[in-house]
């Protein structure tokens, strides 16, 4: 059974209108038709669903899937 899509690329699927296990970590926002309006969109969407706040900035650098994701990764404290 396949591992259900986390929230980045469920969110992502549902803005582009693509299968999230289409979605690879490479997978530029850009080539996906993310434009301003579209991260916006992703922003709202992504903080409703994780209940965590993205600053403009953090989500200003994402480029491709595998930014997303790893914006959206629990922060690590060390031991």
């Amino acid at each position: 059974m396949t591992p259900a899509p986390g929230p980045a690329r469920s969110v992502l699927a549902e803005i582009s209108g693509r299968a999230a296990s289409t979605l690879t970590p490479e997978g530029r926002l850009a080539d996906l038709g993310m434009d301003s309006l579209g991260r916006l969109t992703l922003a709202v969407l992504l903080e409703e669903r994780t209940g965590r706040p993205l600053s403009d900035e953090a989500l200003l650098k994402v480029r491709t899937v595998g930014d997303l994701e790893r914006l959206l990764e629990p922060m690590r404290h060390p031991a």
